[in-house]
């Protein structure tokens, strides 16, 4: 086994300190796999202390990171997929392990595909573009610019201006007892053209990686490319028109995106643009009017712990199933039973289109 592997298990830190019972069953079979395959295991903890729990596993955990404050004293969207992605970050892990939740088990596999599209030259990156109709600058530019913009906004965004107005605009809202939706924006940059397929609908890359989205909770729309705003122009000034170009990745090239880098099914070579639509969450401090499902009488929805705004949290998760999808189309389309095997076949698929 390759000694620089290594398995990393997330675990929630109780309010008391300790570990649950969920926890500790996943720490269990965690330590099954990294021992079965012979390779170090890290624990990643979260929680509002994570110390005490951090010295009770001692030696257990052959690395222990910790993510805590306050804000991660609860499981909550905004806080555990923030804290699951710097987790996996920090720890470098080829396997990661978490207690079933959909957002952690989403990210985490995420973090696993986003590895092996690097190594095809391809990256993806989600930012929060929009918060309760108000909209942040476009982002443009390489992501390498705008990667460290958008991890030190405290809305996963890119336009510290825009990010002063989101916190006033959060704040009001909670103060009013209500909530906030936005925009999400996804780039996948690097991917080569024939990701997908024209023949079977349920296999069209633009389905696929709408359906992952749409499978985040509350997001209520995706959109490709121009999207909506194609469906009020003409096909003059929408469609994308080719041109042959010697210098381009490969080989082809066109003067405007308004495809969104998918056609027919199937990626262009052009940069592959989404955009997200997330609804405000509906638990709001002020009740909305609902009915008593036994007596039928109306009565008023019960509130339970809820975040003002989970836009960012949204684009994390975002970020990592968009990831996944694209990694499951490049694995089809390259195959192999190793990623030596995988980036060969990648390589040869690359020139061949080169020579097109």
């Amino acid at each position: 086994m390759d000694s620089s592997m290594s398995v990393l298990c997330v675990l929630h830190v109780d309010g008391d300190g300790g570990l649950g019972r969920p926890a500790l069953e996943a720490l269990s079979t965690a330590r099954q796999v990294a021992d079965g395959l012979a390779v170090p295991l890290a624990v990643g903890l979260v929680g509002a202390v994570v110390a005490h729990a951090a010295n009770a596993l001692g030696s257990a955990a052959g690395r222990c990171l910790g993510v805590s404050g306050a804000e991660f004293a609860e499981p909550r969207y905004v806080t555990d997929a923030a804290a699951l992605q710097a987790l996996c970050r920090a720890a470098g892990a080829d396997l990661v392990i978490v207690p079933g939740t959909a957002r952690s088990l989403r990210v985490a596999a995420g973090v696993v595909a986003r590895g092996l599209l690097a190594r095809l030259g391809m990256e993806v990156f989600a930012w929060v573009s929009a918060i309760g109709g108000d909209a942040a600058a476009p982002a443009q530019g390489p992501l390498a610019t705008l990667r460290p913009a958008r991890d030190a906004s405290p809305f996963y965004g890119c336009d510290a201006a825009a990010d002063a107005r989101w916190i006033a605009a959060v704040d009001a809202a909670r103060k009013a007892g209500d909530t906030l939706g936005g925009v999400i924006e996804v780039r996948i940059v690097g991917a080569p053209p024939g990701l997908g397929s024209h023949v079977q609908p349920d296999r069209k890359l633009d389905a696929r990686l709408a359906a992952a989205c749409m499978g985040i909770q509350a997001i209520k729309g995706v959109e490709v490319g121009a999207g909506f705003t194609a469906a009020a122009s003409r096909g003059s000034a929408v469609h994308d028109a080719i041109a042959h170009d010697p210098a381009a990745p490969w080989g082809f090239r066109r003067a405007r995106n308004n495809a969104g880098g998918i056609e027919g099914g199937m990626s262009n070579g052009e940069e592959i643009r989404l955009r997200l639509a997330k609804k405000p969450i509906s638990t709001l401090r002020t009740a909305l009017k609902s009915v008593d499902l036994v007596t039928k009488a109306p009565s008023e929805a019960a509130y339970e712990r809820s975040d003002t705004c989970a836009v960012p949290a949204a684009s994390v998760i975002a970020e990592h199933v968009v990831a996944f999808e694209i990694a499951i189309a490049a694995c089809e389309k390259f195959g192999g039973d190793s990623m030596t095997e995988m980036e060969r076949n990648f390589r040869g698929y690359v020139e061949q289109v080169r020579k097109f």
